[in-house]
């Protein structure tokens, strides 16, 4: 499986907004996640600044109602 560009990822998260994506992931064990979220907080919504670190990306789980963070080399498709 080929993952996206950490750059080209970074990119996508950008022009996403605060549309609704779908992010597809490669975990550690090989196998796939999917996490349906928005990566820029709407008003009502708060960051913990904790979540911002290099190489991570932040991104609200609809489903979980909660901040998730996902490694930015292990991206295998954003729509």
């Amino acid at each position: 499986m080929n993952t996206i560009d950490a750059l080209k990822v970074r990119e996508i998260v950008k022009a996403k907004g605060t549309n609704t994506v779908t992010v597809t992931l490669l975990k550690g064990d090989g196998t796939q996640r999917t996490i349906n979220g928005l990566f820029k907080p709407t008003s009502d919504m708060k960051i913990d600044e904790s979540l911002v670190k290099t190489g991570r990306i932040p991104i609200y789980c609809l489903a979980e109602n909660a901040w998730k963070t996902f490694k930015e080399h292990r991206v295998l498709d954003i729509a």
